[in-house]
């Protein structure tokens, strides 16, 4: 008698998990507030498209959708943050491919793996970059800053955001690739760096289109080349650097990442629902473009598959850079 009442005891604790196991799948998502994480300081272009997307993603979900700025190491600390958050969906990291596919090259030590601790969720915008010179130098073109260059070594600066950028590293390959010696001048951010080309600090640099249009428009700065395969509306006349002989970019990218072990079906809604938000026509032509963004959503097989080849190109730029970090 007792061993049957302790088999009915058991079949019950079973269909009672089974039935808790079912409401929990069956609890809509999201069931709180949603946190996107920001590796770096509040005011940056990533972080200004981290607030709309919160913003309209808070429409489309029906709960609280806020940001978080953790910055500090690069970007290492935040994406850690997120690495170790709750693997449930309602944390994400917005972070650029500095994060996820040159970091892991550029220091010696990491807090986390980003290419197995996070889960791709959705590709965001390319960034339009442009390399720039300021008005004063003279320059029109890279071959006319080459060759002021050859002509007097060390003449011409090269201003980057921090040491470790991207601008820093493009400055590096640039330098190993044309045989030039651009000195290298890091500011603490691209608003110095800007000032520091306005007033002819600094000749060349590397920036969001967006940042730069204005003082373009103005003749303060000249746009030498676009960072990308294809010309940008904004700059028609102005090539790519594959089109100036530099056969090898980087392609700037924002992108949404979970923490490992995050329901797949809650990526794939997430995926779906910034796709959404990303694909609205007046979204692009009011916040997006004005930035120097593009839209870049993608299916979350294809943003993995991406990821693969875009930390084989951030491998190739750092060790060819030869730069590293504590």
């Amino acid at each position: 008698m007792n061993k049957l009442l302790a088999l009915r005891l058991t079949r019950l604790l079973l269909l009672a998990g089974a039935t808790l196991a079912a409401c929990a799948q069956a609890q809509p998502f999201p069931s709180k507030p949603v946190r996107l994480v920001v590796p770096f300081p509040p005011g940056g272009v990533l972080d200004s498209l981290a607030r709309v997307l919160a913003e309209r993603l808070q429409q489309g979900f029906g709960q609280p959708v806020f940001v978080e700025n953790v910055a500090g190491a690069s970007g290492n600390i935040g994406l850690a943050a997120c690495a170790r958050a709750a693997a449930d969906g309602h944390t994400l990291c917005v972070t650029t491919n500095d994060t996820i596919s040159i970091n892991p090259y550029l220091f010696r030590k990491m807090p986390i793996d980003p290419a197995v601790d996070l889960v791709p969720v959705q590709r965001l915008v390319w960034i339009n970059g442009v390399v720039f010179a300021s008005a004063a130098s003279g320059f029109r073109t890279l071959a006319d800053a080459a060759a002021a260059d050859k002509r007097q070594p060390g003449s011409v600066n090269w201003g980057s955001f921090g040491v470790g950028s991207t601008s820093h590293l493009y400055l590096s390959w640039l330098n190993a690739n044309t045989r030039t010696g651009f000195a290298h001048i890091p500011y603490k951010g691209s608003a110095p760096l800007l000032q520091g080309a306005l007033g002819n600090e600094v000749q060349l640099g590397l920036l969001a289109s967006g940042i730069l249009m204005p003082h373009i428009k103005s003749g303060k700065l000249v746009a030498l080349a676009v960072v990308g395969d294809k010309r940008i509306d904004a700059l028609p006349g102005i090539p790519t650097l594959p089109e100036t002989g530099q056969n090898f970019y980087v392609q700037t990218w924002f992108g949404a990442f979970a923490p490992k072990g995050t329901p797949p079906d809650i990526v794939e809604r997430l995926n779906a629902q910034i796709g959404r938000v990303l694909s609205d026509g007046a979204l692009a032509r009011d916040v997006l473009e004005p930035q120097g963004f593009r839209a870049a959503t993608t299916s979350t097989a294809d943003f993995a598959e991406f990821l693969k080849q875009d930390r084989r190109r951030g491998e190739i730029l750092v060790k060819t850079a030869n730069v590293s970090m504590e």
